[in-house]
Parts: C-alpha cells; structure tokens; sequence
C-alpha cells in the first residue's frame, strides 16, 4: 500500500510541475491553486509563482508551485482516499465470499443428511 501512496502523491505532485522553463519570470500557480482549493485546502499553503522544489520528497524537484506543506497534505489525503477504497473493497469481498461459503454450507449439510457425503 506505501507504494500505491508514494505513486497516488507523486501523481497530484505532477499537476504541480511545470517542467523546464527556461530564462525568463516564474510562471503563476493559479491552476495550481484552482487545483488545492478545489481538494479542500487552504490557499495559504500555494505559492503565488514558482519556487525551487529541491527540498521536496514527493513532488519533482525543479522550479514548482508544491511546497512541503502541499506535498504532506496532498499524501495525507491520497493515503485517506486508498485507505477507503479498501476498506470498501475488503467489504464487498467479504460480503461475497461469506455468500458463497454459506451456500457451501448448506451443499454440505444437505449431501450429509441425505448420507451423500463423501469422506
């Protein structure tokens, strides 16, 4: 699951980057900050043009509109989402799978009324 954390981050990250640009002014986060704001976050974390991402773990490390604080709040929120995507799958197998072993169990306790079952 770390894995799938680490590439679901990475990915939000991407949107962040604005690859090489160049000589020339630092282009505007406003997309980026479209983006946070849309996710449930405050603004005050994005940058209003971009800044050197060296000291990033996750996102990419060139000129960027992700900070520190972004890049926590972007994996804390992927890690919630993959938790309830889970979570909610563990239930749909269990509930099939409870299925089909009471299904099982009644097989049996018929084949062993009838003296069918085979040892």
């Amino acid at each position: 699951m770390d894995s799938f954390f680490f590439i679901a981050t990475g990915m939000l990250c991407l949107l962040t980057a604005s690859g090489d640009r160049g000589i020339g002014k630092a282009r505007s986060c406003s997309d980026i900050r479209h983006f946070y704001s849309g996710k449930g976050f405050h603004l005050d974390d994005v940058p209003q043009s971009e800044i050197s991402g060296e000291h990033l773990r996750i996102c990419p490390q060139g000129y960027t509109c992700c900070t520190s604080d972004m890049e926590e709040k972007l994996a804390t929120l992927s890690r919630r989402e993959m938790e309830g995507l889970l979570k909610e799958a563990g239930r749909a197998l269990q509930t099939s799978l409870s299925g089909q072993y009471k299904a099982f169990d009644v097989r049996e306790a018929l084949l062993a009324h009838t003296g069918c079952l085979i040892a």
